[in-house]
């Protein structure tokens, strides 16, 4: 599901530009390096990606200050492994507390590398987060040879002062063609919304992986954390993710924004919507209108001018790194 809105910011406009020079070979090639060492298990990589980690926190955390330093501290971390995020956190913060969640190993997913001396304090969940029932209703099975696994949390969990959505499909994961990473990702971009709603304590902060805000799906995410919450903000790290299009949403005092009222009726209609996926109504895929419940095209044309807000920076760093990485290729680096 891959709809862009028709906005006319001049950055955006710089980096279709430029986006569309990703199909020439050598930046092809360089994409799927990083796409190969993002999945890969290999000890020297991921030791590499554990480290760059810490630094994409510690550069957020620098500029938002997400961790409270003097109170106890509660966090969650989704798609944590090989563990550099959390390692930052108590590394930083000895009054917090972690849980984390991870594909398996033996599914395509990483080691955890987090030192021993935080074990303590956190709890590590192996699991695939798109096979717990999140539904409405019960739903025993969903295709040959697939379960689904019961939520980790009760009903009256107290809730983590700071939720890390930071999951990605794996193509280790992927069974088939490119088709099952694109059904991953959509069963996991849900799963991830519904599991932070649900597990966020009143007025913590969720921050969220996600990609393109020009993207529809992109906006619709970005629209429902500015009403629910009472401050968001958006960053790109620059050591991992400038060339990309990935960035993070970062979404403070969530609960209490101007549409908190619809709390509860946004989380059921996410939950309604996992039910579709994975029950195989739509083979899987999300469509163009799955998060019209949210907000429609007219919503989202009202809510231009903020959503370009929001991304112009974001668009300005893609563009400028593309445009040296364009340069430094012709000058021989």
């Amino acid at each position: 599901m891959n709809v862009h809105l028709p906005l006319k910011s001049k950055e955006l406009k710089t980096l279709h530009r430029l986006r569309s020079l990703k199909h020439v070979p050598a930046l092809a090639a360089h994409f799927a390096h990083q796409q190969r060492q993002a999945d890969s298990q290999d000890p020297e990589i991921q030791r590499a990606w554990f480290n760059a980690m810490k630094d994409v926190f510690e550069e957020i955390n620098e500029i938002f200050w997400c961790v409270p330093f003097t109170t106890p501290f509660q966090f969650l971390d989704v798609g944590c492994c090989p563990g550099g995020f959390s390692s930052y956190i108590l590394s930083r913060y000895p009054l917090a507390n972690g849980t984390g969640m991870s594909l398996p190993v033996e599914k395509g997913g990483h080691k955890l590398l987090l030192e021993e001396d935080f074990h303590t304090r956190f709890n590590l969940i192996w699991a695939d987060i798109t096979l717990f029932e999140l539904g409405n209703r019960l739903v025993h099975n969903h295709g040959p040879n697939t379960f689904t696994a019961t939520f980790p949390f009760a009903p009256d969990h107290g809730g983590f002062d700071l939720i890390i959505l930071d999951g990605h499909p794996l193509r280790t994961q992927a069974i088939g063609d490119s088709e099952d990473v694109h059904i991953l990702g959509d069963r996991l971009i849900i799963s991830s919304l519904i599991l932070g709603m649900f597990c966020i304590k009143n007025g913590g902060t969720i921050m969220m992986k996600l990609s393109m805000p020009d993207r529809k799906i992109t906006a619709q995410i970005m629209y429902l954390f500015d009403m629910l919450s009472g401050d968001l903000r958006t960053w790109k790290p620059v050591n991992i993710h400038a060339i990309q299009s990935t960035f993070y949403v970062i979404a403070r005092d969530f609960g209490g924004g101007m549409m908190a009222g619809r709390y509860w009726y946004v989380l059921t209609g996410l939950r309604d919507l996992w039910e579709r996926l994975v029950v195989g109504e739509q083979n899987g895929r999300l469509r163009h209108d799955d998060l019209d419940f949210v907000v429609d095209r007219r919503g989202l044309k009202a809510y231009s001018g903020r959503l370009e807000e929001l991304s112009r920076h974001l668009w300005d760093v893609e563009a400028q790194s593309l445009l040296q990485w364009h340069e430094a290729r012709e000058n021989g680096f």
